[in-house]
C-alpha cells in the first residue's frame, strides 16, 4: 500500500510542478516582483502538500517579506527549500551551472536565485560585493552555511566566506534550526540527500515515508554588524544551531 501511495504522490509531485513550469513561462516576465513571490511560495505549498508534510513550528511571528536580512539554516534534504520558502520569501545563492538546465532552470531563477561560481575561489570579493548588494536593496537571501547536505543529526563546520556580504550590509540573520521526523513523532534520515545518495534515492525514500513531520526552531535574530569578521559570525551561529539541534535531538 505504502508503495502505491508513494507512486500517486510521484506522479501528482510531477505533474504540479510541470504545471508550475509552464505558468513561469507564461507569467514571470510579466506579473511585478511583489506578486511574483506569492507564487514562489504557492509552488512551495503545493509540493509539501504533496509529499505530506506537516510543519510544525515553534509559534516564532516572523513576517513573510523581511528585508537585508539572510535566513540560515542546517541542510538535510531537497526539501529544505520549498519549506524555507514557505517560512519567509527568500533568494537563494545556486551554483551557475544550474542556469543550463532545461526549463527548470527558469523555475530555479523565478524563485530569485543568484548565481554563483563556486569553484572560482578568486571571485569571492565580487561575490559577496554582489550578495551584499542584492541585501542593502532590501532582499533576503537564504544560505546553507554547511554548504552541502547532512545526516541531520550532527551539524557539519560552517563555511564563512558567503557571510562576509551580511556583515558589509549590517544584515539581520534569521537562524532557523530544521529537523524531520515520522507521523509517530521520530526522528527520521530517510529525507536526507547526503555523501552518495541520489536525488531519486532521497525523493523516493521521502515519498515512502507517507507523511512527515517537519520541526522548524526559530533563534534568537543576530545582527551581523556587531561581529569583527565572518569567521566570528560563523562560529557563533554555529554553536547557536549545533545547541538547539543536540537539545532537541536528546
Amino acid at each position: 500500500m505504502s508503495t502505491l501511495v508513494m507512486l500517486l504522490r510521484l506522479v501528482s509531485l510531477l505533474l504540479f510542478n510541470v504545471f508550475c513550469v509552464l505558468l513561469v513561462i507564461v507569467f514571470y516576465y510579466i506579473l511585478p516582483h511583489n506578486i511574483w513571490i506569492h507564487f514562489v511560495r504557492m509552488w512551495a505549498l503545493g509540493n509539501i502538500k504533496i509529499i505530506g508534510i506537516q510543519i510544525i513550528d515553534d509559534g516564532s511571528q516572523n513576517p513573510y517579506i523581511e528585508k537585508n536580512a539572510m535566513v540560515i539554516a542546517n541542510h538535510i534534504s531537497w526539501l529544505d527549500i520549498p519549506i524555507l520558502y514557505t517560512k519567509h520569501s527568500v533568494s537563494f545563492i545556486g551554483r551557475a551551472e544550474m542556469k543550463k538546465w532545461p526549463l527548470i532552470s527558469l523555475l530555479i531563477k523565478s524563485g530569485g536565485t543568484i548565481f554563483i561560481n563556486r569553484e572560482r575561489k578568486r571571485d569571492l570579493v565580487h561575490i559577496n560585493k554582489l550578495v551584499s548588494t542584492e541585501l542593502l536593496k532590501g532582499a533576503t537571501i537564504g544560505l546553507f552555511p554547511e554548504g552541502r547536505t547532512g545526516n541531520g543529526l550532527q551539524l557539519q563546520s560552517f563555511k564563512p566566506s558567503l557571510l562576509e556580504s551580511t556583515i558589509i550590509a549590517k544584515s539581520t540573520i534569521i537562524p532557523l534550526v530544521i529537523q524531520y521526523h515520522t507521523l509517530n513523532g521520530n526522528i527520521t534520515t530517510k529525507t536526507t540527500y547526503e555523501g552518495d545518495t541520489t536525488l531519486w534515492q532521497s525523493i523516493k525514500n521521502s515519498l515512502l515515508l507517507n507523511g512527515i513531520l517537519v520541526k522548524i526552531t526559530s533563534l534568537p535574530r543576530v545582527n551581523a554588524g556587531e561581529f569583527n569578521n565572518r569567521e566570528e559570525l560563523a562560529q557563533f551561529l554555529h554553536q547557536q544551531i549545533n545547541n538547539c539541534l543536540i537539545g532537541n535531538n536528546s
